[in-house]
């Protein structure tokens, strides 16, 4: 699928730059690969999060008093 982006001057030289330090094959690897790192941060994010639900939950009360019994 295509995609049209705009950018300003020094985002595109960054991805210029990144491109060819790094070998790649198009500006499309660069933002490709910029994206991938944003869905994983927004990942460790949700984990995070979840976590600290999970800790403050009834069900992490009982789940540490029955977790101790070798079951």
């Amino acid at each position: 699928m295509k995609l049209s982006v705009s950018l300003p001057e020094p985002q595109i030289d960054f991805l210029d730059h990144y491109q060819r330090r790094h070998r790649l094959g198009s500006r499309s690897e660069v933002v490709q690969m910029a994206l991938k790192l944003l869905q994983e941060r927004a990942l460790e994010e949700e984990y995070r999060a979840a976590g600290e639900e999970w800790q403050g939950s009834e069900d992490a009360v009982l789940w540490d008093r029955v977790s101790g019994d070798g079951l």
